[in-house]
């Protein structure tokens, strides 16, 4: 089989790549806001705002008309806030990424027999770091922020440092009046709190919380209103939902892709792709997507899996005995028992965030 031929592959940066317990939105918002500005933007607010994320997805899911996987880019905006820059970012992943077992084997084989990309939801200061030390080409690395859509970032740059700025919404917002975010950034807040509410109540008025929350972005003044919509309101800075697949779709039209991911902002590329498959994954939605799941503490052994893919002898039936060395789970599986499979699925990401946290 020619290079041209292969299967396209792709993973999720958070979880199947580096270590599940490595959420750097969070990590962002914890160790480098300061404690002044977690007054006015607390830990539970985020939370809340990230519960309203999920439950707008879900009810919105059939239509596309919510892409989950907002919260990365409320920190970013908490972060712009406190004067946080793109250069701390990438010092900061540089200290704190780290791999999951048999990733570096894993990803060089990969780059060695056909196309490979990572479509994460992560700022780019994550993943980007890690393509550079792994030779890993900066274009097929999708993040939140400006690139992903085909937005306002025409080439690649000539450094790691110009390629974050480039698409970092923290550099974006930079130029930009911070008491004017900060007063969007509360009321936004609570626009979509109150939505929460309404759809937590299946009230008759959740469109009028909708239009309550679409109104805001008016209030700004030009273009901090137009860069605002554009990013969060047009979530064309959200690399989460229905909008992974976007960038699948523009990989592979026909849905020939392996795709692989771990939680609910990943359930629409698993199931968009004729190979889309979880990874220690406790989210139902994702596990309910996948063509099948697997529990490992070793990511080279996903290696047998994506080699029959590229050789056509890939197949549902006897993957339990194939792929021993693995612990797997088909569809029928998943619909048969979720509650187990994902039992199994979150002991292993304990098992993993454990460790990491030593």
């Amino acid at each position: 089989m020619s290079l041209e031929s292969k299967i396209p592959v792709a993973f999720d940066f958070e979880g199947p790549l580096a270590n599940p317990a490595i959420d750097f939105a969070w990590m962002t918002f914890n160790d480098l806001v300061s404690s002044a500005t977690k007054e006015k933007f607390s830990k539970e607010r985020i939370e809340e705002f990230d519960l309203y994320d999920d439950i707008r997805w879900e009810y919105e899911r059939s239509s596309q008309g919510h892409s989950t996987g907002t919260t990365p880019l409320i920190c970013d905006y908490v972060a712009v806030i406190d004067g946080v820059t793109d250069q701390q970012l990438i010092a900061f992943a540089r200290r704190k990424v780290e791999l999951n077992k048999g990733v570096e084997g894993l990803v060089r084989n990969l780059m060695a027999s056909g196309p490979f990309y990572i479509v994460t939801n992560s700022h780019p200061a994550l993943s980007l770091v890690t393509a550079e030390q792994h030779s890993i080409p900066l274009k097929d690395v999708f993040t939140h922020g400006r690139q992903i859509h085909g937005g306002r970032v025409e080439r690649i740059q000539t450094s790691l440092e110009k390629e974050v700025a480039a698409r970092s919404p923290l550099s974006a917002l930079a130029q930009y009046n911070k008491d004017e975010l900060r007063l969007f950034l509360d009321k936004y807040l609570a626009a979509c709190a109150e939505i929460l509410r309404e759809m937590q109540g299946n009230t008759p008025y959740i469109k009028n919380a909708i239009d309550k929350h679409d109104a805001l972005f008016n209030l700004l003044s030009h273009p901090l209103g137009e860069e605002m919509a554009h990013q969060l309101l047009n979530e064309e800075a959200i690399t989460g939902g229905h909008n992974k697949t976007r960038i699948l779709r523009r990989i592979a039209p026909d849905g020939n892709v392996v795709f692989i991911g771990d939680s609910i902002v990943d359930a629409d590329a698993i199931e968009f792709a004729r190979y889309g498959f979880s990874v220690n994954c406790t989210n139902n939605h994702a596990l309910v997507s996948s063509k099948l799941n697997i529990v490992t503490d070793d990511m080279g052994g996903l290696q047998p899996i994506l080699e029959d893919i590229q050789n056509g002898r890939f197949a549902l039936e006897g993957a339990k005995t194939r792929y021993s060395g693995l612990q797997v789970f088909t569809p029928q599986d998943i619909k048969d028992s979720l509650d187990s499979v994902k039992g199994a699925n979150k002991e292993m990401k304990s098992a993993l965030k454990k460790a990491y946290t030593k």
